[in-house]
């Protein structure tokens, strides 16, 4: 099992203006959200075999407006090599079933709700870390 992550350091507010990009997140049930903003943080965890990994990626935006966006999605991965082989198959996307793969997301007015929407588990513990959340408290 591998985790990678990417984020912008201690605090959630410490991307500048200037590094406001548009986002596309895809959703499942509702159609995508599609908004201007900062990836505040981003951990992506990958388990299997290497010829066939189940990828699993948590992120947190903030948009330009203020409001704060989680994205959840899982999705597998094969080896370039085996893509033919699969296709043939008839294991192309679409037709891998129930547990193919999903694409969760959520808007929320604070921080602090985008924070509560992930379960417990290593990629919100790899949210929180990038976002500095986890720092001590000292208590005298």
């Amino acid at each position: 099992m591998n985790t990678q992550s990417q984020g912008t350091g201690p605090g959630p507010f410490s991307k500048s203006q200037s590094e406001v990009q548009e986002f596309l997140v895809k959703r499942d049930r509702d159609g995508p959200l599609s908004f201007a903003g900062v990836l505040l943080a981003k951990a992506t965890r990958q388990a299997g075999m290497p010829i066939s990994a189940q990828i699993l990626e948590a992120a947190v935006y903030q948009t330009r407006g203020g409001k704060y966006i989680t994205a959840l999605s899982k999705r597998f991965a094969v080896d370039p090599s085996l893509t033919a082989i699969v296709n043939a198959l008839g294991a192309v996307e679409g037709q891998a079933g129930p547990d193919s793969g999903y694409n969760k997301a959520e808007v929320h007015d604070t921080f602090e709700a985008a924070m509560a929407w992930f379960r417990p588990g290593r990629l919100t513990d790899e949210i929180r870390k990038q976002l500095g959340l986890d720092q001590p408290v000292r208590i005298e």
